[in-house]
């Protein structure tokens, strides 16, 4: 009777993931407003302290830290209208908009596999999993669950336009993805991820399925090269890790496969992981995986396991962007990048495990029914391991989300796990300074000056 509550009355399910969201990122309410790019964004931002006519035109013609934004600095004015700078407000709505992604995810994955039940608890995992805890708790953040928001809203629409063949879906899934690109420019993987719908729904690479997709790349292109002139412009893209191209390449392969292991084993996790001092046997061991993986998911396709491949390409399509190719500020990876690409892994591994559990041989069309008793263990199977996988997620989740409770705790955070984290160093000595604790100041900074002479 329970399950049927559960995976038959969406609003049941819509109020077990807000209970989640509320109980498991609670730490939220007893955190501040945090040095890195908070002040910058809200507390000493005198644009977002108005809702004029004005404060709208200089949100929507200027940058935020290299970012192209108004969208989501509109949510700062809402924000301050609310509370003014009481930081309760902020992680709030935070918390408000990674409960409303978790729903569109929900009835996203719904579409894409037609259970209810794969689709609520690829959603519940995807709010309690540890690496978005950057994403929610981090008020600067705001824009990575906005420009989600929009970009799962227009995944929807497409949908919507691909099943019902209506030009309205077609035109609302541009609108909404135009609000995702001015979100943030991370958004830019939209059209790419289209792509991963198509091969998810067996969609043929027609002409009209090609024509259909151009004004989506369009405004990609168009946001793309704003981003890049704006990161250049602000002084964002670090010349320092402007590394050749054997490197980069490297280096990128490096990164996906920390952003694919932080998904599949969320441990140690920080907000700050630094660039490799020097090319490894590490990167190029990732560099052999990386290839491993893209041969493994062709090996996919031409197994006809095509929802498992756009799975698999979803995440691959939102990481390209972030493995620094175009290097921009001082960490090779960070976690909050991987707050919508771990759908994709999410997703992959429920449709494996519904796939295997229901015992469907890839390639057979005579595959025996199964019995009501096999049928009923494969459920006992499924439902022990994702209540499994939930409770040490929500777990690591919580105690991930106590880090964010001010910046001693956050950069103390970091130095345990990079004691050579010298901008960190750095930054907490400016802490230090604030507090008029000149001793642990000057300790700090000299700690910081040792690690890297030249920058400092």
């Amino acid at each position: 009777m329970m399950k049927k509550i559960l995976f038959e009355n969406k609003w049941f399910a819509f109020l077990l993931l807000g209970l989640a969201v509320f109980l498991i990122y609670s730490p939220a309410f007893k955190s501040g407003f945090l040095p890195w790019d908070d002040h910058e964004y809200v507390t000493e931002n005198a644009d977002i302290k108005g809702f004029t006519v004005e404060h709208l035109k200089t949100i929507f013609s200027r940058s935020y830290l290299g970012n192209y934004q108004p969208v989501s600095m509109l949510t700062y004015m809402l924000d301050f209208k609310m509370g003014g700078e009481e930081p309760f407000w902020y992680h709030f709505n935070n918390l408000v908009f990674h409960f409303l992604n978790g729903i569109l995810v929900l009835l996203l994955i719904k579409k894409i596999t037609g259970k209810q039940e794969i689709a609520f608890v690829s959603a519940l995992i995807f709010l309690v999993h540890p690496v978005q805890a950057e994403s929610v708790m981090w008020i600067a953040e705001r824009k990575n669950l906005v420009y989600v928001f929009f970009f799962l809203l227009a995944s929807l629409a497409y949908f919507n336009f691909k099943e019902k063949k209506k030009t309205k879906f077609y035109l609302f899934a541009l609108l909404l993805f135009c609000l995702s690109l001015l979100s943030k420019g991370t958004a830019v993987a939209f059209p790419l991820c289209l792509i991963a719908y198509d091969v998810m729904r067996g969609e043929k690479f027609s002409k009209q399925n090609i024509l259909e997709k151009i004004p989506f790349f369009a405004l990609s292109i168009g946001t793309g090269i704003l981003t890049i002139f704006l990161q250049k412009k602000d002084g964002f893209l670090n010349e320092a890790h402007n590394f050749d191209f054997f490197t980069k390449i490297l280096n990128g392969s490096y990164a996906f496969c920390i952003y694919l292991y932080k998904i599949l084993i969320p441990v140690s996790l920080s907000s700050y992981y630094p660039f490799p001092e020097k090319t490894g046997i590490a990167q190029i061991l990732c560099f052999v995986f990386v290839l491993v993986f893209f041969v493994g998911m062709f090996l996919l396709f031409r197994k006809k396991l095509k929802r498992e491949t756009g799975a698999l390409l979803f995440f691959g399509f939102n990481i390209v962007f972030v493995l620094q190719f175009v290097p921009f500020g001082e960490v090779l990876v960070a976690e909050r990048y991987n707050y919508l690409g771990c759908l994709g892994i999410i997703l992959f591994f429920a449709l494996l495990i519904d796939r295997f559990l229901q015992a469907e041989p890839i390639a057979s069309k005579t595959a025996a029914k199964k019995t009501p008793k096999k049928s009923k263990s494969n459920s006992i199977i499924k439902s022990t391991f994702a209540g499994l996988v939930i409770v040490i997620f929500s777990f690591l989740c919580f105690k991930r989300n106590q880090t964010w409770k001010d910046s001693f705790t956050l950069y103390g955070d970091i130095l345990k796990k990079f004691p050579d984290a010298y901008p960190v160093m750095s930054s907490l000595g400016a802490e230090y300074m604030r507090i008029n604790d000149f001793e642990k100041a000057h300790s700090y900074f000299n700690k910081a000056i040792k690690k890297k002479p030249k920058v400092l």
